[in-house]
C-alpha cells in the first residue's frame, strides 16, 4: 500500500473534536493516526504490545497505557485490548480512516476480480483465434465466418474481423 504517501487531514474536523483534549492527547493521537495509516491490509486499525505503543509514543509504558486508556474512554477512537500468550495486544482504530481504508481495499479486490474476468473473456490475439462454422437459425441456408484481418497503415494487424456469408 506504498501508493498514498498521505492521508486527508481535515483540520475543521480536528480542532473540533480534540478542542477539550490536553495537548498531549493531541500529540498522541496525530502520532498514532500516522501510524495506523501504514497498516496492511486495512489501514486504520493496528493490534500493538504495550510496548509498542510506548515506542510509538515516544513515552513510558505506563504514560503510554493512560494515553490509550484516555483516548478509549473519551471515545477519540477505539481502543481495546486482549491477552495472547502472555503479551497483552493492544488494538487502537480510527473510525474514518478504518472505514476508508475498508472501502478502499473492497474497490482494490473489485477492480482484481474485474481485471482477471476481462483477461479471460474471449479477447484474444488475433492470430490465435480462427472461428469456426456455425448453425444458421434458418433451415436452408448456412451461415459461415470467415476471418479477415484489418491492417492499419503500417501494415501490421490490428483487428480481426468476422464476415458473415451466407451459403445457399
Amino acid at each position: 500500500m506504498g501508493k498514498k504517501p498521505s492521508f486527508p487531514f481535515y483540520p475543521n474536523d480536528w480542532s473540533h473534536d480534540l478542542k477539550e483534549h490536553p495537548l498531549e492527547i493531541e500529540g498522541a493521537w496525530i502520532r498514532i493516526i500516522c501510524a495506523l495509516w501504514w497498516e496492511q491490509p486495512i489501514r486504520g486499525k493496528a493490534s500493538k504490545t504495550q510496548e509498542e505503543w510506548a515506542r510509538i509514543l515516544g513515552v513510558s509504558i505506563v504514560d503510554s497505557s493512560r494515553i490509550l486508556n484516555y483516548i478509549g474512554r473519551k471515545k477519540i477512537g477505539e481502543v481495546t485490548s486482549r491477552v495472547t500468550l502472555g503479551d497483552k495486544f493492544v488494538t487502537v482504530k480510527c473510525r474514518r480512516m478504518y472505514k476508508y481504508g475498508k472501502a478502499s481495499e473492497l474497490h482494490r479486490l473489485r477492480q482484481r476480480k474485474y481485471r482477471a474476468r476481462r483477461k479471460g473473456d474471449g479477447k484474444r490475439d488475433a492470430l490465435s483465434f480462427i472461428p469456426s462454422s456455425f448453425p444458421s437459425n434458418k433451415s436452408d441456408k448456412s451461415v459461415t465466418k470467415k476471418p479477415v484481418l484489418i491492417e492499419g497503415r503500417d501494415g501490421q494487424p490490428i483487428a480481426l474481423k468476422d464476415i458473415l456469408e451466407e451459403e445457399e
